[in-house]
């Protein structure tokens, strides 16, 4: 883990890769140069830089006979990154630890070949600009190169070491106190990333990692997020993000609906998780899951763990409020709410019963 140095945010409505993030698109005149020998043509329709000319923009998605065979592997070099081992794979790509020239490790992001038409281009280079356009943040993955090899885009990300939240949480719910603490420091994450422009859409602990070093938070994979007006996808019919982590409005398509409180929600049955171990709105299938985020209401995490204070269960219920309006405003407001709960008293225990410490 490198302490990367801190970057401003792009010119509003720019899109642009912000001073300090580079792009193989490199010509003198503007930011730090990328690794030696890499190649120019920069991630398609993500501007090298926010800083003047002399940093060009390929806008030109690769065509499926300059893609690159296969995807590739440890040993190989991409973008003049060396790939050092596979860190993981998902239905998009897969992400490698990597090396520049200078020494410093990051984690590269590859998009598989089966993936790179013009639906999941979209999707990769929405994931460059949204996190171009945020402000370093220490519970937000950063950007740090954005590029094509061989017709293989990639991103050079913030390699953080730890594990996936959904990791720990197969391991069972987690001491309140740490549910809180995680909680909170997520909320603040969102609430910066919202102040950038920026939805997620697509939070669940599977895009959350636990860092190793501070136990920190860090939110992950913005492959789905909104940004200005570029807020949807061509492909139709398609239900972007995880319906079990979906908002009404999301899951139904009210698409005009979607805002940061959407990511409220969201992060709201992620709380639920944490309190209790179990998701709010399980079910068999999409249908039967979509009919209970509309029409349940959301059981308290009490009611799964007896040693949740009604002041939290207060917090999910609103967090999951069925109308937007009924929620937080913002994630800073969630954030706010989960510190009054965190520094509110115990309440006193019913004669009989053993009273329970919020770090229990």
């Amino acid at each position: 883990m490198h302490d990367w140095p801190a970057t401003p945010p792009p010119r509003p409505g720019t899109g642009a890769l912000p001073a300090g993030v580079t792009s193989p698109a490199f010509a003198p005149g503007g930011g730090a140069a990328p690794p030696p020998g890499t190649p120019r043509g920069g991630l398609p329709g993500v501007p090298a830089s926010s800083r003047g000319a002399g940093w060009p923009v390929d806008t030109h998605a690769p065509t499926a006979s300059a893609r690159r065979r296969g995807v590739p592997a440890p040993g190989e070099v991409v973008g003049g990154y060396h790939l050092v081992a596979e860190l993981g794979r998902g239905c998009m790509g897969r992400v490698f630890r990597a090396r520049d020239p200078a020494g410093r490790d990051v984690a590269l992001k590859v998009i598989l070949p089966d993936q790179a038409d013009e639906e999941g281009l979209a999707r990769f280079r929405r994931e460059g600009v949204a996190l171009a356009a945020i402000r370093r943040h220490r519970n937000v993955v950063a950007v740090h190169a954005a590029g094509v090899d061989g017709g293989l885009p990639y991103l050079a990300l913030d390699l953080v070491e730890g594990e996936p939240l959904d990791r720990a949480l197969a391991r069972g719910p987690l001491p309140l106190a740490r549910a809180l603490a995680l909680a909170t420091a997520l909320a603040r994450a969102l609430e910066h990333v919202h102040q950038a422009g920026v939805l997620h859409r697509d939070l669940k602990p599977a895009n959350v990692l636990v860092r190793a070093e501070d136990g920190e938070p860090v939110l992950t994979d913005f492959g789905l997020a909104g940004l200005g007006g570029a807020d949807r996808l061509t492909r139709t019919g398609d239900l972007l993000g995880t319906p079990l982590y979906m908002a009404p409005e999301q899951i139904v398509g009210r698409h005009g609906e979607v805002d940061a409180r959407t990511d409220v929600w969201a992060l709201g049955v992620v709380l639920h998780e944490l309190l209790t171990g179990q998701r709010p709105f399980d079910g068999a299938g999409l249908a039967e899951v979509s009919q209970r985020i509309v029409g349940d209401a959301p059981p308290p995490p009490s009611r799964a763990r007896p040693g949740v204070p009604p002041a939290l269960d207060a917090v999910v219920a609103r967090a999951l409020a069925k109308r937007p309006a009924d929620r937080y405003a913002s994630a800073g407001a969630l954030a706010a709410a989960l510190e009054e709960a965190t520094a509110a008293p115990a309440p006193a225990a019913r004669p009989g019963h053993h009273g329970r410490a919020l770090a229990a």
